[in-house]
């Protein structure tokens, strides 16, 4: 389930890779129910980075604050494609492995990430854990 989403509008020339549908969609089917603060950005560099947060004295629940970027247009259904079949599903994989710690692990105290860059027609994924 997406909580909050924030979608500036973008030129013609760099469309944003992702459609909210997409990943609404994709953490529908894997039965994950967390709070999502999806932001679109006109980041060229990062077209997908998540963080998981857990709870603090401001926000009293864990949550997973998503940013969506950027690809010039000449680009945009190859990496559309790339996001449906590689991104989405590892980035599904990452967080279900998250939502699956303890509550006291250490791992969700070290600030988890996934990162996808798009450069030379690829994508690049780094996360942690």
């Amino acid at each position: 389930m997406i909580n909050s989403i924030s979608k500036p509008k973008t030129s013609r020339d760099f469309p944003y890779v992702l459609k909210t549908s997409q990943l609404a969609e994709a953490l529908l089917e894997a039965d994950i129910n967390i709070y999502v603060d999806l932001n679109y950005v006109q980041n060229k560099a990062t077209v997908f980075s998540a963080y998981y947060w857990l709870p603090n004295q401001k926000v009293p629940y864990p949550r997973v604050y998503i940013s969506v970027g950027v690809v010039h247009k000449d680009f945009y259904m190859n990496a559309c494609r790339k996001m449906s079949e590689s991104v989405i599903p590892l980035f599904v994989d990452w967080l279900q492995g998250i939502l699956c710690l303890p509550e006291n692990s250490p791992l969700l105290y070290s600030k988890p990430y996934f990162n996808a860059t798009f450069a030379d027609n690829r994508i690049a994924i780094t996360k942690y854990p």
